[in-house]
């Protein structure tokens, strides 16, 4: 009885050896279009009371990023809002994204600074200078949908740290 175990136990150790070794062939199947120009990440600047002022220009600047909902054709998460984790989906259409009173998706945050849901309105835009860049108007509200503020996003897109020209807008 000893050896068919000690058999049994090398016969299942080789399968899980020889299974493990093998090549997945599975391919992993992403929405229509993707990746697409709307993902990516991107430096945020934040304007106070929804509109660009540069006198209510936040005092810092932070990461953005955005990324397609792989289980959606027209869906867009956008994370790290108001540079506070709070994280919602919007719908896109070509350059232009949006979304109604979304309900903030960061499980971790949910409640943080009293926003419980988002709305989001805006769109992609390209200079040849500057590059691709965000602009958008956000309302945050609580779990009552009263409005706990508004701020409108500028964000350009980050290469990451090969681009060594990069400056913040407070360097200049």
């Amino acid at each position: 009885m000893g050896i068919n175990k000690f058999f049994h136990a090398i016969f299942i150790v080789l399968t899980i050896i020889i299974n493990a070794c093998q090549d997945n062939d599975y391919n992993i199947d992403y929405a229509e279009g993707y990746p697409n120009k709307l993902a990516g990440n991107w430096i945020a600047y934040e304007f106070q009371g929804g509109a660009y002022d540069i006198s209510k220009l936040s005092s810092e600047e932070y990461n953005l990023v955005t990324a397609l909902d792989p289980n959606s054709t027209d869906s867009l998460v956008i994370d790290n809002i108001y540079n506070s984790g709070v994280r919602v989906k919007a719908y896109y259409m070509g350059n232009y994204f949006s979304v109604s009173h979304g309900r903030q998706l960061e499980v971790i945050n949910m409640g943080q600074y009293g926003i419980y849901s988002v709305s989001v309105d805006g769109q992609l835009q390209h200079d040849s200078k500057e590059g691709d860049y965000l602009v958008m108007n956000v309302g945050l509200y609580d779990r009552y949908s009263a409005p706990v503020d508004t701020v409108f996003i500028l964000a350009f897109r980050k290469t990451g740290f090969e681009d060594v020209d990069y400056q913040s807008i407070f360097d200049k």
